[in-house]
């Protein structure tokens, strides 16, 4: 019967004189029992005591249903709040007075600011957030959804580009209390379109490359068959003039094929190669610009240098960085081509 209500019982055996059962519940269910009895030999509880149990078992219940209440709420906020947190992205609350109320941890690294910065503070006070203030304005004041905004902030010294989506902030009636901003950086976007730009523009290069080369190709066969028939009317200094010509132009020839390849994507081959002809060539080549300059030149390189390379690709290479040289020293310098064997890892053998 304590279960459904209320009792005052009176005890025929020796001891209490009555006893008061009341019930105490609790989001309608039996979580205990109030049990109160008399003194023996002392008065019978009466109706009044009754009463009187039963209103305070009725504040007993009231204030378990409070501390339920109480932690039911700070479970749920520590559980909001974990959400809060836990984004990927920055997220910025505003009321409808424009005063920022939450900003998470992610909006406050990727902003450069303090909690203290930012919270109960207008928007419009916090220099960097100045961009964000017509977008959020709009939306609390319209409850107009804003998707893929975009905006561009002053962190420091260096430009911070954002991507927003923007909603309203409601009450559990409905009414717009504000607004909330969900942002994030753009930065590696912004990169990446840029790197996708510059693939369109290197392939628009390539088909120009391969057009020009394929151009160039035609008057240097020309060029070749002229000087190699003059070679054969030449002797002496003259035909080793026209010798170095016929390489010169067999060199524009593979930097003419070296254009193709880069418009067809090619790889380039590499294979066992002697680099002391690489370096007499390449000697031989910028003699003459040497000695206008009077540079002296000197040629080190083993007579054997054995490497894994590409012979056209490795003679322009040293071929620019002589004639660099020879360009850069004064007047009377020394230019010097040497070369020293490592073991593979870069370490002297």
């Amino acid at each position: 019967d304590a279960v459904n209500r209320s009792l005052l019982l009176p005890l025929l055996e020796p001891g209490p004189e009555s006893v008061i059962l009341v019930p105490i519940r609790s989001r309608g269910r039996l979580t205990g029992i109030l049990y109160l009895a008399s003194a023996p030999g002392g008065p019978a509880f009466t109706d009044a005591d009754l009463r009187l149990a039963t209103a305070a078992a009725m504040a007993i219940t009231i204030g378990l249903d409070n501390s339920l209440l109480y932690t039911e709420l700070l479970t749920s906020l520590e559980f909001n709040e974990g959400i809060l947190q836990g984004l990927g992205s920055g997220l910025l609350a505003m009321d409808g007075q424009g005063v920022v109320r939450k900003i998470n941890a992610v909006g406050l690294e990727l902003l450069g600011l303090t909690a203290a910065e930012v919270l109960r503070r207008p928007l419009g006070d916090v220099p960097i957030l100045a961009p964000l203030v017509p977008l959020m304005s709009r939306v609390a004041e319209t409850g107009q959804r804003l998707d893929r905004q975009e905006v561009e902030l002053v962190r420091g010294n260096e430009r911070l580009p954002l991507g927003l989506t923007l909603v309203p902030l409601r009450t559990a009636s409905g009414r717009i209390e504000g607004a909330i901003a969900n942002f994030r950086d753009l930065t590696h976007v912004r990169r990446l379109g840029e790197l996708v730009r510059r693939g369109q523009r290197l392939a628009a290069l390539g088909e120009m490359a391969a057009g020009v080369a394929h151009e160039i190709r035609n008057p240097l066969n020309s060029i070749r068959g002229f000087v190699e028939l003059i070679q054969e009317r030449t002797a002496g200094e003259d035909r080793r003039y026209m010798q170095i010509v016929v390489e010169e132009v067999e060199r524009i020839n593979h930097i003419v094929e070296g254009l193709l390849d880069f418009a067809r994507q090619q790889d380039i081959r590499l294979a066992p190669m002697d680099l002391s002809p690489v370096g007499v060539r390449v000697m031989a080549l910028v003699a003459a610009a040497a000695e206008r300059r009077h540079v002296r030149l000197g040629n080190r390189l083993p007579e054997e240098c054995h490497v894994i390379g590409n012979t056209g690709k490795l003679e322009q290479v040293f071929l620019n960085l002589v004639q660099n040289a020879v360009e850069a020293v004064p007047d009377g310098g020394d230019v010097m081509l040497s070369a020293v064997a490592r073991e593979e890892g870069g370490v002297p053998g």
